[in-house]
């Protein structure tokens, strides 16, 4: 059994993160079955949204005050 916290959040056991391959940073899905069940997948790269990673690719490592440098090109 496992606790749900304040934010949604549970801890995936160790022994499924180690059967799935999960590592930290991967994707996962939820998705309910026939039965009424979830069933926890990890997403492949061929699974994984492409609106998502092109999101992914161009994120930012820089605050706002440094991209407006940027863009003015001071």
């Amino acid at each position: 059994m496992m606790k749900l916290t304040t934010q949604g959040q549970v801890t995936i056991p160790a022994h499924i993160r180690k059967s799935l391959g999960l590592n930290p940073g991967d994707r996962v899905n939820f998705i309910k079955n026939e039965r009424g069940e979830v069933v926890l997948q990890k997403v492949t790269v061929e699974t994984e949204d492409p609106l998502e990673k092109a999101a992914d690719e161009f994120k930012l490592n820089m605050g706002a005050d440094e991209l407006l440098k940027l863009l003015r090109d001071d």
